[in-house]
């Protein structure tokens, strides 16, 4: 098992000050939290979650490319 905590990232709702850590998040901004964190602040209606592309196969940087004719 990995000690590396899953990631989620987040859109910040609203300006707040974390009182354990005081950090201050800013709305609008994105921002990666553990994933506890992550639901802890989204319960508390703080953050949303980012939601991420789905991994395409092949080049990415081509997806939804035509060739031309």
């Amino acid at each position: 098992m990995s000690d590396t905590p899953v990631m989620k990232k987040a859109k910040i709702l609203r300006e707040f000050n974390d009182a354990g850590t005081e950090q201050r998040y800013f709305a609008g901004k994105e921002h990666e939290f553990a994933e506890g964190v992550f639901e802890n602040y989204r319960v508390a209606g703080l953050v949303e979650e980012v939601p991420t592309a789905a991994p395409v196969d092949g080049d990415a940087g081509k997806a939804g490319r035509t060739k031309p004719a």
